[in-house]
């Protein structure tokens, strides 16, 4: 235990080394700013530079600790740098009939789905392609080191239906921006943003239940602490096929997440690029 919480540790350090220098040499800090500027407006700038600079830091230590995932999973490490502090027994709950699984790029989602992939579960989510092919390659290996299946943007969705039918998980990053054709506009942070609809338009199809999950970094105990709870438990919003309330649930229960951590969340994505037809471009 002590070897792998070092490691784990040394990653951490090495993740914020490389978030400061990224933040030092002005990366996306106007994005990071902007985006700091609408989602917490009455924030000064030097607490939105001291979370700018962290968010790269977090940001830094999910990449190290995403290469070190193959060891974590094969050695059965994972607990020893992850705490579940709610919300494992929802899996257990429908491990035989499954169910959508939402969460954003907080904290570390990459060691969350890993955790998840390790007690058992069969896990099946949604990513975007890398545009180098080296390094969409081996993402993909990693991912499928800890038994993660992945389908990607553009490919087609029949494999997620196929995930449902055989009643698994399937799991997505639901805070990204997208197009007016894959996604519908919500109130996030104050401001309407585009927000991916197919979780919501597959839970109203398949009778689905939707579990939301993020992964945070304590510094305290230098640990991740994993915490899963059920937005959706009856089938009421189902019945009615009300898509646009299911997208608005996960997405307020997205911005409280990151409203808890926002020093751990990633700030230089245009979250806010597709703006509807009256407005023009914020970037």
């Amino acid at each position: 235990m002590g070897n792998t919480k070092k490691t784990s540790r040394k990653s951490v350090r090495r993740g914020k080394l490389l978030g400061s220098i990224f933040w030092h040499i002005r990366f996306r800090r106007k994005i990071i700013l902007k985006n700091l500027n609408i989602a917490f407006p009455n924030k000064n700038l030097q607490w939105k530079k001291t979370i700018g600079k962290k968010c790269f830091q977090s940001i830094g230590s999910v990449l190290f600790e995403f290469f070190r995932l193959p060891v974590y999973f094969r050695d059965d490490k994972l607990d020893n740098i992850l705490v579940v502090d709610k919300g494992q027994d929802l899996l257990e709950k429908y491990k035989d009939t499954g169910a959508i699984l939402i969460t954003c790029h907080l904290g570390n989602w990459e060691l969350a789905g890993a955790r998840i992939s390790a007690w058992g579960h069969k896990l099946t989510a949604l990513a975007y392609r890398q545009k180098s092919n080296i390094v969409h390659k081996y993402m993909h290996k990693i991912r499928s080191s800890y038994k993660m299946n992945v389908v990607y943007h553009r490919d087609s969705m029949r494999p997620f239906l196929a995930t449902l039918k055989r009643r698994e998980f399937i799991g997505f990053l639901a805070d990204q921006n997208t197009t007016p054709e894959k996604g519908i506009f919500v109130n996030f942070f104050g401001k309407q943003a585009i927000v991916v609809d197919l979780p919501a338009k597959l839970s109203v199809k398949m009778k689905r239940s939707i579990l939301f999950f993020c992964a945070c970094y304590d510094e305290k105990d230098h640990m991740y602490h994993m915490e899963l709870e059920e937005l959706k438990s009856d089938q009421e919003l189902n019945e009615k096929g009300d898509v646009e309330k299911i997208v608005r649930m996960y997405t307020d229960r997205i911005e409280e997440a990151i409203r808890q951590h926002p020093e751990q969340y990633l700030w230089f994505h245009k979250r806010w690029k597709t703006r509807p037809d009256s407005e023009s471009n914020i970037y």
